[in-house]
């Protein structure tokens, strides 16, 4: 498993949230926004690429689909009742 390791800065009056290596970069006016924001960015990186089938992908895409099951261990899906 790897680690997900994000930059975290604070600069004119926005937490601002960046992963190079996924080319995620996020921002709001609380960090807390900014972590929701890169929770949603995440979220749809990995819907697009790691669940789709490999035929329909670039080769970039599939390096970039290795890496995102190498940083989620697991995924949740709630009971819905």
């Amino acid at each position: 498993m790897k680690k997900l390791d994000c930059e975290v800065s604070y600069d004119k009056g926005s937490y601002v949230i960046r992963n190079e290596k996924l080319d995620i970069t996020v921002w709001g006016n609380s960090r807390d926004e900014a972590e929701a924001a890169f929770a949603f960015s995440f979220d749809a990186l990995y819907q697009n690429f790691a669940l789709e089938d490999d035929t329909k992908l670039t080769s970039d895409a599939i390096a970039l689909k290795s890496d995102l099951h190498k940083i989620v261990k697991n995924i949740f899906v709630p009971n819905e009742a």
